[in-house]
């Protein structure tokens, strides 16, 4: 008899996971083609997740002996059914937030804190254990009472459905390959909507077999379709912009805060005098994805696979576009990696992109500063300007003309060279490219002077995110949360306005708020991010945030929560105070912990 449980609970384990990953996908699909990739998709995510649970069960199937023992009975029932708990989590969880378990959860619920700031009380605790219970109650009847073996064949030919599970997998991941690839909406609507899945993606080898890339979104009806990100809908909005200044807007690869001075960079920091100038400036990411996203967005890095997904542009650029702005940006990078051209610039036309990446980024910079001049001195207005300047990108290259520091390693070999030991001369090459980016901004500054641009063009100036040369233990980027990586510069130019200096800790996600509010937008900064204007007399932020591709740093006056397990790894725990040193938990405060609520609380806002 207690074999026949065993079958009986796997049996209803497949079932339900097969069912609700079913309904939950079809849910989302909208035509034929998402119908056919929800069947496929849930078969092999199905039969992926129940791997382990059929090993288990293959141990002690009907007919085989030795008699199963009744610790190790009642170990495999609790197993079965924490996998079923596990899935109603994932669902509710997905139902409330837009995402499923991953390690952001976990570190959320291994911070100190971090289950109280979710809003878990004594009577959360008393219904949660009582709906336990009732599950509980609920799976034994089921499996004592419901003869699932007879629902199955007495003889199963197990090669045949193998080879069925894995044609389904790789029908489904060639499904969503084309699909990520052609921005075919509502196939990747679906695959948002399964626990776990595997996105799978060839955009290099469907380039090679001659496909076109799709930038912007392939629905059979020409619509996006609603899901669980909410991002506000413009036609509710009043996008009528009052004051219509041009905008230029330049953002250089790894500019750390430090670099703003007279030695390194005298053009910008003499710019950075006559203008409001933020010394305690912060990206929204410690890496170029994230860091580009907050400061457009006004949103949490989180919600950057969001709006990739639904190939939503940033309300922003979707103001000036409704405004009819003259629109150009400029990369001496690519916009398809990361994905700008289907997020920040989705809605920009290809002749409105350009992008130029032959030789070194220094070289890069100068053709398309060239280029950014003479397209705003022939511009009819308003217009927007975007230029992405790579000069300070390791390995950090640059002209001789540029050269402020002559010790510097001249063969920087990422296979060969020792970098602790070289990490001086490393930063040295920087600081030489990061004067030629000061020599390229000055050609920026001097032409919008010299066409008399400054008078009715708001300029911002700042970084994607920080460069730590080993300050910390880590070289580069994208590693942890500490000040090196994720401190910018920002300098921002407003016509007829007096110079400033603004000392209060400040991120890029309220550069959007700050932005409509210059343009006279009667938009609340609330309704589409997290920001508030910069300018405002009342600025002040409880706490920022700052995300890298697994999770977010919640960063007080302080201390630092570390939620990316990555970030967290690298940085040897997941609390440290505000100068980047390992926190004890009992050095938290209730100040610290109620922000860190806060933060909690508003993860839900746009989902």
């Amino acid at each position: 008899m207690r074999k026949i449980l065993i079958y009986r609970q796997f049996f209803l384990v497949c079932i339900t996971y097969a069912g609700t990953i079913l309904f939950a996908s079809l849910s989302a699909s909208s035509n034929f083609s998402s119908m056919l990739y929800a069947f496929l998709a849930s078969t092999a995510q199905t039969a992926l997740l129940v791997l382990p649970l059929y090993l288990l069960y293959q141990l002690v199937q009907p007919g085989k002996d030795p008699t199963i023992n009744p610790f190790f009975m009642l170990s495999l029932s609790l197993f079965f059914f924490t996998t079923l708990l596990l899935l109603a989590i994932n669902y509710k969880l997905n139902a409330m937030y837009g995402f499923f378990i991953n390690g952001f959860v976990i570190n959320l619920l291994t911070t100190p804190g971090g289950v109280e700031a979710m809003g878990a009380s004594e009577s959360f605790y008393k219904s949660a254990t009582i709906l336990l219970l009732i599950a509980l109650t609920l799976y034994a009847l089921v499996i004592r009472f419901i003869p699932f073996e007879k629902l199955m064949p007495h003889t199963v030919n197990k090669k045949k459905i193998a080879a069925i599970l894995i044609s389904a997998f790789l029908a489904q991941g060639s499904m969503h390959a084309i699909a990520d690839f052609k921005s075919n909406i509502s196939i990747l609507s679906v695959g948002n909507r399964i626990v776990w899945n595997i996105p799978i993606t060839a955009k290099s080898f469907l380039a090679k077999l001659g496909l076109e890339r799709a930038r912007t979104l392939d629905t059979e009806f020409g619509k996006r379709p609603s899901g669980a990100f909410k991002y506000p809908n413009k036609e509710s909005l009043d996008l009528h912009i009052n004051q219509p200044y041009n905008i230029v807007w330049l953002v250089a690869e790894s500019w750390r805060a430090d670099m703003l001075n007279p030695k390194v960079m005298p053009a910008t920091d003499e710019f950075a005098r006559h203008n409001i100038r933020f010394t305690q400036h912060h990206s929204s990411g410690n890496g170029t994805r994230m860091g580009i996203f907050g400061q457009f967005y006004g949103l949490y890095g989180r919600y950057w696979f969001d709006a990739l997904n639904s190939r939503q542009s940033p309300l922003l650029l979707d103001i000036l576009q409704y405004n009819d702005y003259q629109k150009m940006a400029y990369t001496s990078a690519r916009f398809a990696y990361p994905e700008f051209d289907k997020t920040v610039f989705s809605q920009f036309k290809n002749s409105e992109l350009q992008e130029y990446y032959a030789g070194q980024g220094w070289q890069r910079d100068r053709k398309n500063v060239t280029d950014l001049l003479n397209y705003v001195e022939s511009a009819k207005t308003p217009f927007f300007a975007f230029m992405f300047f790579e000069s300070a990108h390791a390995k950090y290259h640059f002209p001789k003309e540029s050269i402020i520091e002559k010790d510097y390693l001249e063969d920087f070999d990422y296979l060969t060279t020792d970098i602790a030991k070289n990490i001086q001369q490393i930063k040295n090459r920087y600081l030489n490219a990061s004067r030629h980016l000061d020599q390229q901004l000055a050609r920026v500054f001097e032409g919008l002077k010299k066409n008399g641009q400054l008078e009715n063009t708001i300029v911002i100036v700042t970084g994607d995110h920080g460069e730590e040369f080993m300050e910390k233990g880590h070289w580069g980027h994208n590693s942890t949360f500490v000040e090196e990586q994720i401190r910018v510069p920002l300098i921002i130019h407003i016509p007829k306005s007096a110079p400033k200096i603004i000392n209060k800790v400040t991120s890029h996600i309220d550069i959007p708020a700050t932005v409509l509010s210059l343009l006279k937008v009667n938009i609340k900064p609330e309704t589409y991010g997290f920001g508030i204007n910069l300018l405002a007399e009342n600025y002040n932020r409880d706490f920022i945030v700052v995300s890298d591709w697994h999770g977010d740093a919640v960063i007080t006056s302080s201390v630092k929560y570390i939620l990316s397990p990555q970030a967290a790894s690298n940085s040897g725990g997941q609390l440290t105070n505000s100068i980047d040193k390992p926190l004890d938990e009992s050095k938290l405060s209730t100040l610290d912990r109620r922000i860190f609520g806060q933060y909690v609380k508003s993860l839900a806002k746009f989902y």
